[in-house]
Parts: structure tokens; sequence; C-alpha cells
């Protein structure tokens, strides 16, 4: 999970993906309606999230114009699942950072440069 600038956490968009997906496999076929205030996204994002899913063929659309999880969208959830209960032991050990670090962040700050003198 990464931070804003005030330490308020925000998710991922594995994390948005993951839940969107966890949500259509609890209910079957749910409205957009539905699943953005289930995942509690704006309209903007949670049709950003679908698009990204139906592109990546995880999830389709019915007659209805309702959404539900493909197979393989089913396994791809199982998987996500697996593999987040493989790192929690880590989110605990190192902590989320407020923004990623830069390669100036990871330098010395004794002067090295990246450029020949």
């Amino acid at each position: 999970m990464i931070t804003d600038g005030k330490n308020k956490p925000r998710r991922s968009t594995l994390e948005i993906c993951m839940n969107m997906m966890q949500i259509l496999r609890g209910h079957g076929q749910l409205g957009p309606t539905k699943i953005m205030y289930m995942a509690n996204l704006s309209w903007e994002y949670m049709i950003k999230y679908l698009n990204i899913m139906i592109s990546s063929k995880l999830i389709e659309t019915t007659s209805d114009n309702h959404y539900m999880l493909t197979q393989r969208g089913l396994e791809c959830v199982a998987l996500l699942e697996q593999g987040m209960l493989m790192i929690g032991p880590l989110m605990e050990v190192f902590p989320p950072v407020s923004k990623p670090l830069s390669l100036q962040d990871l330098l010395p700050k004794d002067g090295f440069s990246l450029h020949k003198a």
C-alpha cells in the first residue's frame, strides 16, 4: 500500500483490481454502480480499472451491461490472494513509503556524482 503525503493509505492499482475481482467473485454479475460503491471508487477510476481488466480478459460484460469474472479472472484472483498471504509478513517489516525512491535518494550524500569529472 502506498501513502500520500499525509500518511493516509492509498491502494495500488493491483490492490484495487484485486478488490474488484474479489467483489465480482463473491457476487457473480454486478452492474457498474454496485461495483463502484462496493470498491469505494469514483466513476472515473472504476471505468479505468474495468477497462484494464476487460482488455486483460479478467472480466467480461454480459448482455445486460453487467460485469463478471472470466475463468482467467478467477484463477488470477486466487493467485493474487496466495501471493498476498506470502508477502504479508514482509509488509510488517518494510513500512510503506510516501513516494517511490529515485536513484538520487539511493546515492551517497558525500558528493558522489554520476558524471565524469
